[in-house]
């Protein structure tokens, strides 16, 4: 099933997926959009009545279970009734005339007002994740399209995030601080030598020599544009290090250096100001 919201965004289900979203009552709007349903979720319930909730959850199971304790027997199944405000099982009870039967504790009034909220809060978030999805898709066409390939889920929540789940804005941030030149650099570097290595692994167990001559061409191209973008990458280290030396008159420590560069992405800009603010950790 297919549903189309607010820019002409593709909501692209599954038949199972579109029952599961209509069993618990999520219905799409020509007007939604990843912020709103956001905003949806977020007003459905408070992260502390969500705590209060499941701790109150827990009592209700525990109550249930000490009942069937008290009548000899176990319990399974457990559901809530949110018509009757009781929380409920199959009692079963193994003897001389095993029997079966169902057994109920009365919830409380501030339990069945949360469990109400409660059910507001996962339909939201069904419905903000499937959103979600859509939109990623669609981020992630718009990189490929301009020349982005090596995309993963934790970078697009981030463009996503910090874009304020609009599309545009979270494109122009993906671009501008995730998707740097040292990162594609990076990126296809990767790609570049997983591909590499499937390729030589296949030119050792081929019989055809035709196939192992096309491979062998691939192989050389992309071990000379591997060259390429290494010698890129040093390039690009050795204008980082200048701008550092240029701010800093002692030795730096490379590794730190490096490690700091892999865990703000290969952001140059953000790496800079780090290492300047925290420089006593960088230097020896």
């Amino acid at each position: 099933m297919i549903y189309t919201i607010k820019g002409d965004i593709l909501i692209e289900l599954s038949q199972v997926e579109d029952e599961f979203l209509k069993r618990n009552r999520v219905v799409f709007h020509p007007e939604d959009m990843l912020k709103s349903a956001v905003d949806e979720r977020k007003k459905s319930i408070e992260p502390t009545e969500l705590d209060r909730f499941n701790d109150l959850n827990c009592n209700q199971q525990a109550s249930l279970q000490e009942l069937a304790r008290q009548m000899g027997g176990s319990v399974g199944g457990i559901s809530f009734d949110k018509d009757k405000c009781i929380t409920l099982g199959n009692f079963y009870k193994v003897g001389a005339n095993t029997s079966s039967s169902t057994i109920s504790v009365q919830a409380s009034h501030e339990y069945c007002l949360l469990s109400k909220k409660v059910n507001e809060y996962y339909m939201a978030s069904h419905k903000t994740g499937a959103i979600y999805k859509a939109y990623s898709r669609e981020l992630t066409c718009m990189l490929n399209r301009v020349g982005i390939r090596h995309i993963v889920s934790k970078e697009l929540k981030l463009a996503l995030r910090h874009g304020d789940y609009d599309l545009d804005d979270a494109f122009i941030y993906a671009t501008e601080n995730i998707y740097t030149p040292m990162k594609l650099i990076m990126s296809e570097l990767w790609l570049n030598s997983k591909y590499l290595n499937n390729l030589k692994r296949k030119t050792k167990t081929k019989d055809v020599n035709q196939e192992i001559q096309d491979h062998l061409f691939e192989i050389n191209f992309l071990d000379e544009r591997h060259r390429t973008l290494v010698e890129e990458m040093e390039e690009m280290k050795d204008m980082f290090f200048l701008k550092l030396r240029d701010y800093c008159a002692e030795k730096l420590v490379e590794s730190k250096v490096m490690t700091s560069l892999k865990s703000y992405n290969w952001n140059m800009d953000a790496t800079f100001e780090h290492i300047i603010t925290h420089l006593e950790d960088f230097v020896v």
